[in-house]
């Protein structure tokens, strides 16, 4: 049974707990209170969870985020260069909200009312998490998956199924991503391609992505 008293980070504190035993089994394992982590193929994998109170409800009723997010470090590294900005690991590259994978999206799924066992709760998410997940996990573990996506929705990758996470003041850091993401793979050809005829790079945006493939070519 919970505590009413309990602030959200308390319940950040003991779900953390029993997320850790309940989704051992598929590699996830503590990293700070509130983020679970787990290292898949080319990529990390977090699933955090963030627990805020319900205005104009009862003192005792929680509302419950949960994200599923990837990050490919080299990849970061290079959006926040391309971004302008110092890099913060922190951030990752994608993220999507674990209720948008679920038949019917319920949006208000992991309501949580204080009188309640919170194990109840970690079940029903670990449930979620082994049926679900995977949908969004397995879709973006590599690079060239990421790549593919990115060519896919050419217009469409601020929304829908992959949300980029470091985004800028241009509201474009997606286009940025995409970019960083074809670096690592080091399409040479293809990124400058996209770099000239994209009009959804800022002009120092592109000139930060030119100056960086030539240092990479002039080192090869």
């Amino acid at each position: 049974m919970g505590d009413k008293n309990m602030t959200p980070t308390d319940l950040e504190k003991e779900l953390t707990i029993l997320l850790n035993n309940l989704l051992a089994d598929i590699g996830f394992s503590k990293k700070r209170i509130g983020v679970l982590r787990r290292k898949q193929k080319e990529c990390e994998q977090f699933f955090s969870c963030c627990f805020t109170r319900d205005r104009g409800l009862p003192g005792n009723m929680y509302s419950l985020g949960l994200t599923m997010s990837i990050a490919f470090a080299e990849v970061d590294k290079l959006t926040e260069l391309f971004n302008g900005r110092e890099y913060d690991a922190v951030w990752n590259t994608g993220a999507k909200p674990l209720y948008t994978v679920i038949p019917d999206q319920p949006v208000h799924r992991y309501k949580y009312c204080a009188n309640e066992p919170l194990e109840r709760l970690a079940k029903l998410i670990s449930d979620d998490v082994h049926t679900y997940a995977s949908l969004f996990y397995e879709k973006y573990d590599t690079l060239i998956k990421l790549e593919k996506y990115f060519d896919q929705h050419p217009d469409m990758v601020r929304t829908g199924e992959f949300r980029v996470v470091r985004e800028n003041k241009y509201n474009n850091g997606c286009w940025c991503c995409k970019a960083a993401v074809l670096c690592v793979l080091r399409k040479w050809d293809k990124l400058l391609s996209y770099v000239d005829e994209t009009d959804l790079l800022m002009p120092e945006q592109k000139e930060r992505i030119r100056e960086y493939v030539a240092k990479q070519q002039r080192g090869n």
